[in-house]
């Protein structure tokens, strides 16, 4: 006779408690072995959840900005776009501040595209020229000092009068006819965000989040669910197209340990970035909520 724990059936192995007969090992509640195991990935309550909003980044409006790790040529020769980003400027900041810019050229105030914020006048998105082919916003649709959501859709194949539209914390504030350009120009240079090209001091002052770029996509009607009543959302899985280009900035980066963090894109493009003269600390809980 063999010792056999309480409740068990009389085996010729020892077998763990409320196990039926059986010449293996098996865990608690199994009925055999032979041909299957127990799942041992299990994620329930207490598991890492898919996606969180934690950080955003700091941007003291002197020298610290993003830049992409190579040409940003996602949108050359397109028709249509979007751009989404959370913005916190702080009031009293330089007059003339770019939230993105992608240069197509040396020449000053030429962009493939950029998103501009002058303070007590307007917030501007252009391409090519920044004296044409833009879409404005009054600054007073600008929340200083609290989180502000901005998305900026292109589609230069519709006819003049719509061809710009922007959205500020969810409402339509503007359409553009957005000159005669019929198609994005090519890029000369790197995604930048916080600043313009070649660190030109035009810096953007307070925090940046969720920024996020569609090539080929025009996203006019879901503005609503990219705004989310204030809450960034997954972009990658909300029922939408998924992003070219998503920096989450705080979340997906690394720190080098002595004054520049590595973001990893989590979009479709795979282009990743830098950041220049961010520090450690400047990496901060404060997010849209």
């Amino acid at each position: 006779m063999n010792t056999i724990d309480w409740g068990q059936a009389a085996v010729n192995n020892t077998n763990g408690f409320g196990k039926a007969p059986t010449n293996n090992t098996i865990d608690f509640g199994e009925v055999c072995a032979d041909s299957w195991s127990p799942e041992t990935n299990l994620t329930g309550a207490g598991g890492t959840p898919s996606y969180e909003n934690e950080y955003s980044f700091q941007f003291d409006g002197i020298d610290d900005y993003i830049q992409t790790n190579s040409t940003y040529s996602e949108l050359n020769g397109l028709t249509k776009a979007s751009f989404s980003i959370w913005v916190k400027p702080i009031a009293g900041a330089p007059k003339l501040e770019y939230a993105l810019s992608n240069p197509r050229s040396t020449t000053g105030n030429q962009a493939q595209f950029a998103l501009v914020i002058y303070e007590s006048n307007i917030v501007e998105f252009f391409i090519n020229s920044r004296t044409s082919q833009r879409v404005t916003a009054s600054i007073s649709n600008i929340n200083y000092g609290s989180w502000n959501h901005i998305l900026v859709t292109i589609d230069l194949s519709l006819t003049a009068g719509s061809r710009g539209k922007m959205f500020i914390n969810g409402s339509d504030v503007g359409t553009s006819a957005m000159g005669s350009t019929s198609s994005f120009y090519n890029a000369t240079d790197v995604l930048y965000i916080g600043e313009e090209a070649n660190n030109a001091f035009n810096p953007f002052n307070g925090n940046i989040d969720e920024v996020a770029i569609w090539a080929g996509t025009d996203l006019r009607s879901n503005a609503s669910d990219i705004y989310n009543l204030g809450v960034p959302n997954n972009l990658n899985d909300n029922g939408l197209t998924a992003p070219t280009t998503w920096f989450r900035m705080g979340e997906a980066a690394t720190f080098d340990g002595i004054r520049d963090w590595n973001l990893v894109d989590q979009g479709t493009g795979g282009n990743d970035a830098t950041s220049q003269n961010i520090a450690e600390t400047e990496r901060v809980t404060d997010v849209p909520t």
